[in-house]
């Protein structure tokens, strides 16, 4: 019977991955095809884009703009003779330079509205031979190779959330035990990275809303994790922290917890100090920065109680 159910697995695996490789294949040679398009299309030249456009915008630049232009500068050239002429009374002060400025002004006018699209063709040119040698860059540089991507692909044995499962046996023996302290996000890498390598999960919570509403959902986590990934993870308990025992509200809860969560509130809970927040910014443990504190005391409890149940 578990030869048949091996066979089965195998023959769906096989289904699916034939059926990603052919979504993969065809992703990348569509790839490969538009990279190959733009980089030759990035080389063409004006005319090459289209040929009739082309002709149409030379005919109207050498036919109706050349000659408009022509006109407005023959108009401003006369205008400015004009009045440099009476400028000088009437020529009365005559000065050689001025009109070797005039000529050369007009020269200048002339060039470059006769050779306004010889101009822009040759700025076109200088840029297609840039673009055609990028083009060539591009071509080279980017085509995948499909076989060698999918090989790769298929021969990576874990995915992102196995990381630290795969490197938590590098960590050498001197350590007993390995906290990780997790942000409360469930949707982070990190965490998930976590909850896949570790054994056991202690989630600490505080006497407000929030807290006590969130822990079903990390239970309810644990559990498909387990399920899916890591048969060894169980949550070790849930106790509570940052309690303020001249609350009435916290001494309630403290007087409640075990019954509330049977089998999962730990009895010892971690009073509120503020050598708690000192001990990180000092870059200390708090039983080193403040070992005479109530919270320090709190948390030996805790390993206490922890340690029991591991071995119970």
């Amino acid at each position: 019977m578990q030869s048949i159910l091996d066979a089965i697995n195998e023959w769906i695996k096989e289904i699916l991955i034939g059926a990603i490789n052919g979504n993969l294949s065809t992703m990348f040679g569509d790839v490969n095809e538009k990279v190959g398009t733009i980089a030759a299309e990035v080389g063409q030249t004006p005319q090459g884009w289209n040929a009739g456009i082309f002709s149409m915008i030379q005919s109207l630049s050498e036919n109706v703009i050349v000659p408009i232009a022509g006109l407005v500068i023959t108009y401003v050239l006369c205008v400015e003779l004009i009045s440099m002429v009476t400028e000088k009374n009437n020529m009365h002060d005559i000065d050689t330079f001025m009109f070797f400025k005039w000529f050369f002004k007009a020269w200048v006018a002339v060039y470059l509205v006769t050779h306004t699209f010889t101009i822009t063709m040759a700025v076109f040119d200088m840029a297609q031979h840039v673009v055609s040698g990028a083009a060539g860059v591009i071509g080279g540089d980017t085509n995948i190779d499909v076989t060698e991507a999918l090989a790769a692909m298929q021969e990576m044995p874990f995915g992102r959330d196995t990381t630290l499962r795969r490197l938590l046996p590098q960590i050498p023996d001197t350590y007993d035990f390995v906290f990780f302290d997790c942000s409360p996000s469930l949707e982070s890498l990190f965490n998930i990275n976590v909850l896949v390598a570790v054994q056991y999960v202690l989630i600490p919570i505080k006497v407000d809303k929030n807290s006590i509403e969130g822990y079903d959902v990390m239970l309810e986590t644990i559990q498909s994790v387990r399920e899916i990934a890591n048969p060894d993870i169980r949550a070790l308990g849930i106790f509570m922290t940052a309690v303020e025992t001249g609350s009435s509200l916290d001494r309630e809860m403290i007087a409640n917890f075990p019954a509330m969560l049977p089998g999962l509130a730990f009895q010892t809970y971690i009073r509120k100090n503020i050598d708690v927040k000192k001990a990180p910014l000092a870059l200390q443990p708090l039983c080193f920065f403040s070992p005479r504190c109530t919270a320090t005391a709190d948390y030996a409890a805790l390993c206490d109680e922890m340690l029991a149940r591991m071995e119970g």
